[in-house]
This record gives C-alpha cells, sequence and structure tokens, in this order.
C-alpha cells in the first residue's frame, strides 16, 4: 500500500498526521510539497480537467496529479 499527503510551501505542516497514520498501517509515505504559484504552471491542465465549468484555483492536487498516476490504478 502506498500513502501520501501534500502541503503548501512554508504552510502549515500539514502532512505530519498523515505521516502518522501511514506508520501505524505500515504503508509506504510519500510527502509532497506544493510550491508557491503552482497554480499558474499548471492553470491549462486545470481548465481542461474540468472546461472551466465549477471554480478551479483552489486545487492543489492538480499539482501533484501526475505524480498520482505514478502510483497506480486504484485510489481509495
Amino acid at each position: 500500500m502506498n500513502s501520501y499527503s501534500y502541503e503548501f510551501e512554508n504552510g502549515l505542516v500539514e502532512t505530519c498526521f498523515a505521516e502518522k497514520i501511514a506508520n501505524v498501517c505500515q504503508f509506504s509515505f510519500e510527502k509532497w510539497i506544493i510550491p508557491k504559484g503552482y497554480l499558474w504552471k499548471d492553470i491549462g491542465k486545470i481548465a481542461g480537467i474540468n472546461q472551466c465549468y465549477t471554480e478551479f484555483t483552489h486545487p492543489r492536487q492538480a499539482t501533484v496529479l501526475d505524480k498520482l498516476s505514478n502510483m497506480g490504478d486504484v485510489f481509495a
């Protein structure tokens, strides 16, 4: 089993909770840092995914999308 968490660069250290849970469950764990300005690099990709039908300027998940796709096919 793989697990991951992400947090904003210079933001709250949110990943500490996920890492503790992963350790107890004996899952591998990856910590990802969302860099400042991430949205502008990925805004075209994000707009393409939702076709601009909903608010999409807060999806930090988009910046880890490529990393997620390398982890496998099934997510829970």
